[in-house]
Parts: structure tokens; sequence; C-alpha cells
């Protein structure tokens, strides 16, 4: 599985984010249902979450950015943590922050340290 389709469609979105098309990387993850992978490709499932989150902030639907940034905690909160592209968004979608439209995003900047 680690070698199989559902990884070249993960670098297939990786290369989107590399070439600034979220439209593109939105059209590929639609071939891909993550949570059909299999739970020890945690780090897998989070980047195709890490990446869509980048996608829906870059044509500005955070709502879906937030979700897809809460998925990425759940499974593997360490990337949250510690990840530059991680911060970056989150500071992003701080940045033209819509409490009513966007719950959790402040409670994930503050747990994340990005936001005091």
């Amino acid at each position: 599985m680690a070698f199989g389709p559902a990884n070249v469609t993960i670098h297939r979105m990786s290369a989107a984010v590399a070439l600034d098309d979220p439209y593109q990387l939105l059209a590929t993850s639609e071939r891909l249902d993550a949570t059909r992978m299999p739970a020890g490709l945690r780090g897998r499932r989070a980047q195709f979450h890490l990446d869509s989150a980048w996608a829906h902030t870059q044509i500005d639907e955070d709502a879906l950015a937030v979700l897809h940034l809460l998925e990425t905690d759940r499974i593997a909160p360490e990337i949250v943590y510690t990840s530059r592209a991680a911060h970056n968004l989150i500071r992003d979608l701080m940045a033209r922050e819509r409490r009513r439209e966007v719950p959790g995003l402040r409670e994930l900047a503050i747990r994340t340290g990005v936001a005091a």
C-alpha cells in the first residue's frame, strides 16, 4: 500500500503545492478516500489533509481548510505542532479570521503556539 495508488496520488498533490496550483490539487485529491488508507500510514494521511488545507486556504475556503488542519491534528498532531507549512497556513487563516464562519481556528492557533 505504501507504494500503491494512494501514495502516487499524495505525491501528485504535493507536486500541485510545489506548482502553486490549488485547483489541480483538489481535483487530484478527489481520487483518494483518505479514510480508507491503513492506520499505519498516519503520515501519508496527515500529508493528504495538510495539502488539502493549503489548497482550500489558497482559494479562500477557510472553513474547509480548518477542517483539514483539525483532521491533520487528530491523525498526527506532531505534524501540526512542528510543521512550518502548517504554522504558515494557520497564520494566513488567522490574518483573515472569521470566527463565526470558522470555529476551531483560534483554539488550534493557540494549541500550536501560533497565537497567544
